[in-house]
């Protein structure tokens, strides 16, 4: 995974050590993260969970099919808390990974699965040789709800990877060889260093044939997204907002 090999090689080290470990990976839209937790993952006994943003009820379902297929069995979960006590059975004995893609989207919505999360690792995964490593988007939410110490998810410190978007020189690698220097830099001018959006640029196509392919036509893969990016992060940041205006009034009635 260009530009990552470091946080690959540090996470791998937190593998081998001992104990329950808690790894959070995030970073902004396209930044990366299931490239990395992928590529983490990869010959590890565990269980890869790509939650959707789907109601709980849904992504519980999901989450059940993931991990009846890692056990053979016909797993079955009535609720969020059944379920990572069952998880917990398997890290017991030996090293045991549980990657949850998009764990941000995964408990933005229903807060009482970070609190399961929370409890599971308080009570059945203290002593036990779990690995789990979450990746996040949702920026401002991942910062004030699950990383930050005062949060629900603050049970014990977690390792925390930000992706920040690349720099130019490997920014400059994902691009096709062919493209010139020059070119290369015009793209990256115009696309920053999010991998992602570096991959959509066509070797066959000139600079201008690629922006209006990558952006002006009303089919082209970031020609709404800015705006749907804006709308999404404001609903994120009301939100968090809103929990905080609860929980003070909570406090002032106490």
């Amino acid at each position: 995974v260009i530009g990552r090999e470091g946080k690959i090689d540090s996470m791998e080290k937190n593998w081998a050590s001992a104990g329950a470990k808690f790894v959070v990976v995030y970073g902004s839209h396209k930044s990366g993260k299931t490239a990395v937790l992928s590529e983490f993952a990869k010959e590890k006994r565990g269980v890869f969970f790509s939650a959707e943003r789907l109601n709980s009820f849904m992504n519980l379902r999901l989450f059940e099919k993931a991990v009846s297929e890692f056990s053979g069995e016909e797993e079955d979960f009535p609720t969020w808390k059944v379920a990572f006590k069952r998880i917990g059975e398997f890290a017991k004995d030996e090293r045991f990974l549980l990657a949850i893609d998009d764990f941000a989207d995964l408990v933005f919505e229903d807060r009482t699965i970070l609190k399961d999360f929370r409890n599971a690792f308080e009570n059945e995964w203290r002593n036990s040789n779990i690995f789990v490593v979450a990746g996040c988007g949702r920026v401002f939410f991942t910062e004030t709800e699950i990383v930050a110490e005062n949060s629900a998810a603050s049970m014990r410190r977690p390792v925390i990877y930000k992706l920040e978007e690349l720099d130019y020189l490997d920014s400059a690698k994902i691009l096709p060889k062919e493209i010139s220097a020059k070119d290369k830099m015009r793209y990256y001018c115009c696309l920053g260093g999010v991998p992602e959006y570096l991959k959509l640029v066509d070797g066959g196509k000139t600079f201008e044939e690629n922006i209006r392919k990558i952006f002006l036509e009303k089919d082209s893969p970031l020609f709404g997204e800015p705006p749907m990016l804006f709308l999404d992060e404001l609903r994120e940041r009301l939100l968090v907002q809103e929990r905080l205006c609860l929980l003070v009034e909570e406090c002032l009635v106490c």
